[in-house]
């Protein structure tokens, strides 16, 4: 009981220097550890229901664009561009330059996030 003692409090201090070596806090762990979990799940997620997915989605825009059409609802572009944070999104192009730039800033939660979603595709 002793040797377990030893070695399970020797592998907590190698962890610790090792978080400490990527200059990572607890919270910076938990919420890499969390993005992970969220993109595992979100793989499993779309593995078993991607055509269901794709389809209310493409429903879901029609039926947007019809009643917005027939005037029935109003969709205002600039409040949502202004809550999603891209609001000199015009096109395709500057869409994508956006998102790469908002991946540069967190890039350990994306990385971890894409690795999470890649096992959980591949199990799921």
């Amino acid at each position: 009981m002793r040797n377990f003692k030893a070695a399970a409090f020797e592998k907590k201090n190698q962890l610790e220097i090792w978080l400490h070596d990527l200059n990572l806090k607890s919270s910076d762990f938990i919420r890499l550890a969390c993005s992970f979990g969220i993109g595992f799940l979100f793989g499993l997620i779309v593995k078993r229901w991607c055509k269901y997915i794709v389809l209310i989605t493409i429903f879901t825009i029609i039926l947007l664009a019809v009643l917005q059409n027939c005037a029935i609802i109003t969709i205002n572009i600039t409040t949502i561009q202004k809550i999603t944070g891209l609001q000199g999104v015009t096109n395709l192009s500057n869409l994508f330059f956006a998102l790469v730039q908002e991946s540069k800033k967190h890039v350990l939660i994306f990385s971890c996030s894409g690795v999470g979603f890649f096992l959980g595709f591949k199990t799921g």
